[in-house]
């Protein structure tokens, strides 16, 4: 039986492509049996004791017949590629095309890099607090919530009017009561750290006294948290996993240019730095996945199991970990049209088990390109 299903659907091709992981390794090619219908496929497992039948479900895809593709089957992996045709004589039609817009909850188009402040309103005071022990970090009186330009921005064209060439020098460094906000990261005054806070001993890591865990960094004015390792008033910001996407999913949307380049790296310790380099082959694909199969009837060792698929906003891409740095991230470094985020450890370690993860959903012969692993992140 099929434990993992993705398809891949491309309208302007007019094709998808399906990628099923069994649950038990398949023997040989004849233990699978399918049939391509418009709406869905019904495929047969076969084993010795028992057969099962499964009625996959595609919903908002319209396959065709007789155009099966590209079929592999070995290990635990089945792959194939169908042709499909659009639901109405517009869509993906070689005449016009529509290309469908997606809204929020207000109304408003919906971004790829959507992203929120912290919820702190400005003029009130609110409590910040280790996520992992609950020790209390600060009690900030907050006047001004403001959102940080992007790091790729060139300090030096930044002025105000009537300053500008006359060799002033600007700071981001927050003022008393400023809360400056970044995608996954906000930046406070320290003046309103309690003090018995974070460790003394580690001037350049903001650390948790009690529980040792690594928030932040700190410099001489100011300090750097990330907002999935403090809690805002007893509730918690965000998880590592959803600030990593939101993250890379903010620099793709930086990238000029056909090809898009992310270096992702983080302090894993005081000295230590690991990177994970990010080749985005496709910024916005639709992929339909399985979430749960329902069993309709079993007979004489016989079983009937539906399942139907749903639809996810994924981006696809190439990612290789590199453990120290390389030959391979100083290239990249050097390369000016790549972006280049700086993350949390958490965010780190999530972010990349979760490609592992995706990883497993490729069959072998996709799943590695020039050493390069391929994956989806779900945005």
């Amino acid at each position: 039986m099929a434990q993992v299903i993705v398809a891949e659907l491309r309208p302007r091709l007019q094709a998808c492509s399906i990628f099923i992981t069994s649950e038990d390794g398949l023997l040989t090619n004849k233990m699978v049996k399918m049939s391509i219908k418009p709406s869905d496929i019904d495929i047969e497992w076969s084993s010795y004791a028992r057969t099962i039948v499964q009625k996959i479900t595609l919903p908002g895809c319209r396959l065709v017949p007789n155009t099966l593709s590209c079929l592999r089957a070995e290990d635990e992996f089945v792959s194939f590629r169908v042709q499909t045709e659009p639901l109405t004589g517009l869509h993906g039609s070689f005449s016009r095309e529509i290309i469908p817009m997606t809204f929020n909850e207000n109304g408003e188009q919906r971004t790829i890099n959507e992203s929120t402040a912290p919820n702190i309103i400005a003029s009130n005071t609110c409590q910040i607090s280790c996520h992992c022990c609950g020790n209390e970090l600060a009690r900030y009186h907050v006047q001004r919530v403001l959102p940080l330009p992007s790091g790729n921005l060139d300090s030096s064209e930044w002025f105000c009017h009537g300053g500008h060439g006359h060799g002033t020098k600007f700071s981001l460094a927050p003022h008393s009561g400023d809360l400056l906000y970044g995608p996954c990261y906000f930046l406070m005054s320290k003046e309103w750290l309690q003090p018995s806070a974070l460790n003394s001993n580690d001037t350049r890591v903001a650390r948790c006294k009690r529980c040792l865990a690594w928030l932040g960094t700190s410099v001489t004015s100011h300090i750097t948290l990330w907002n999935c390792t403090v809690s805002i008033d007893d509730s918690s910001c965000s998880s590592p996993l959803q600030d990593f996407i939101k993250c890379v999913a903010h620099a793709i949307t930086s990238c000029v240019g056909l090809m898009c380049r992310v270096i992702v790296e983080t302090q894993v310790m005081e000295e230590e730095t690991q990177y994970i380099l990010l080749w985005i082959i496709d910024k916005n694909l639709q992929i339909l996945t399985n979430s749960e199969a329902r069993e309709i009837h079993c007979a004489d060792n016989n079983s009937f199991i539906e399942t139907v698929l749903k639809p996810q906003n994924t981006v696809k891409l190439l990612y290789l970990h590199q453990s120290c740095f390389t030959s391979v991230v100083k290239a990249w470094q050097d390369d000016v049209s790549v972006q280049c985020i700086n993350v949390a450890k958490s965010m780190f370690t999530d972010g990349l088990e979760h490609m592992r993860k995706m990883t497993k959903c490729i069959p072998q012969p996709y799943r590695v390109t020039n050493n390069f692993f391929t994956a989806y992140l779900q945005v």
